[in-house]
């Protein structure tokens, strides 16, 4: 925490007197004080652009027209600053006889996350965030990642449960949008009352019916009502269920969940769900236009993707396909090559393509093959089972076929045998030639 700085300018005319006083962020307090109690006349804002002048003077808790001393101003600046929502924070003011002015000088974080309210089901999200937003002048529908507003958020979320009569925690949780990245939101939801889910509707559901859905969504049906998860349970199963039937376009609205019943105060809800779906069109295939090939040919790649014209575009099929193409690669040694496929939609004659570009890049061949964390008597035995011979076109496809068909037959006998493997790649780009490590661990 960096040191408070402080300097007092004193300028006396008549009977005016100014002082100045800059402040960094820091809890620390300035051991000077105003001569006497002064009424806060005005107070101005620099550096704002995300908040209102109306909200930061609310986070500070000062009020125009209300006595005010060099304490509060302290006390306000410290708010900021501890806030989260500025990562710097300097004040100044001047006195005319018993009014006061003050002026801050802000810079706002560059970054705010999201909030995602998971199982609020007695509040819609716009009463949600309306009493958000009188409780925590600072929030607006996101917060800083650090700071004080988090807390604050999360004691107001108690506030609005315990006015209402409404038992139950309140959990706060970051998530993250991909494994070891930085947070990029706050989950807050309600400990301490059961929701089950009970029933399930499809709003806007047409090409498929809501009996099937249903029956896609069983899952569902019976667990505690969460938001996050529907939403993720209705962007993944459910679309891929209605990708495989040709809605390559399908959207699902948030969740709207109710209750069942009229007694808010349960700690046992029964819940009503509805998944609202924009289903789009159906498509059927058309075709793959492909560039860069030239190991494999285009007669070649059209047969391993599978895909008629006039079938349904089914999206696990066509996935299948690409997956038998990146195969076909790796085992003529193009272990590198790249496929990249766009997907382009004709809404006029419903029809699916593909604009297809491949880098296939070197052929690799086979170097040598180590086994590692096994004995050698079985090492040895496991060198000799490997087909690949020094020089061969290498099948990248191989390694993983080894451990799952020839390596546990070798292992049986092991006293010890190891619970897991590693395989690794050591590429040799000017031979073109790949090492192969099994680590066993």
């Amino acid at each position: 925490m960096h040191a408070m700085r402080v300097r007092l300018f004193i300028r006396r005319a008549l009977f005016a007197f100014t002082f100045v006083l800059l402040a960094v962020p820091s809890p620390a307090r300035s051991q000077t004080a105003l001569p006497t109690q002064f009424r806060l006349a005005g107070v101005k804002f620099t550096g704002l652009s995300r908040y209102s002048e109306k909200q930061v003077l609310a986070a500070g808790g000062l009020q125009i027209g209300e006595a005010v001393t060099a304490d509060q101003l302290q006390a306000a600046a410290d708010r900021y600053a501890k806030s989260g929502a500025f990562d710097h924070v300097g004040y100044r003011y001047s006195s005319r006889g018993t009014d006061l002015n003050a002026q801050f000088e802000l810079t706002e974080t560059k970054t705010l996350i999201s909030c995602v309210f998971d199982n609020f089901v007695w509040f819609s999200l716009e009463e949600l965030n309306q009493t958000l937003q009188r409780r925590v002048p600072l929030y607006t529908d996101a917060i800083p990642q650090g700071g004080t507003t988090v807390k604050e958020v999360s004691d107001a979320l108690l506030g609005i449960l315990k006015s209402n009569g409404i038992s139950g925690t309140i959990e706060q949780t970051p998530f993250y949008a991909k494994m070891g990245g930085t947070i990029s939101g706050f989950l807050f939801r309600v400990d301490g009352v059961s929701m089950h889910v009970r029933t399930l509707r499809f709003p806007g559901a047409a090409g498929v019916s809501e009996k099937d859905l249903g029956t896609a969504s069983s899952q569902v049906i019976g667990r505690d009502y969460s938001a996050l998860n529907t939403t993720v349970f209705a962007s993944t199963a459910l679309s891929a269920f209605y990708h495989r039937r040709g809605y390559l376009a399908v959207h699902f609205d948030p969740p709207q969940a109710t209750m069942i019943g009229s007694d808010l105060t349960s700690p046992s809800l029964d819940i009503a769900v509805a998944i609202p779906v924009a289903e789009g069109l159906q498509y059927l295939w058309d075709k793959a236009a492909w560039t860069g090939n030239r190991q494999l040919s285009t007669d070649d790649l059209t047969r391993l993707l599978g895909m008629r014209p006039g079938e349904v575009a089914n999206q696990d099929q066509i996935d299948a396909g690409f997956h038998s193409i990146g195969d076909a690669y790796q085992k003529q040694g193009y272990i590198d090559a790249k496929i990249e496929a766009k997907q382009v939609l004709d809404d006029h004659t419903r029809l699916a393509s593909y604009d297809v570009a491949i880098e296939e890049n070197a052929q690799f061949h086979m170097g040598g093959v180590r086994f590692d964390g096994l004995p050698d008597r079985v090492a040895q035995s496991l060198v000799k089972k490997w087909r690949l011979k020094p020089g061969d076109v290498f099948d990248g496809t191989y390694p993983l076929e080894f451990m799952k068909k020839v390596a546990p037959q070798e292992l049986a006998g092991a006293k010890s045998p190891p619970t897991s493997s590693t395989i690794s790649l050591q590429r040799d780009p000017q031979n073109a030639s790949v090492d192969v490590l099994i680590a066993f661990h």
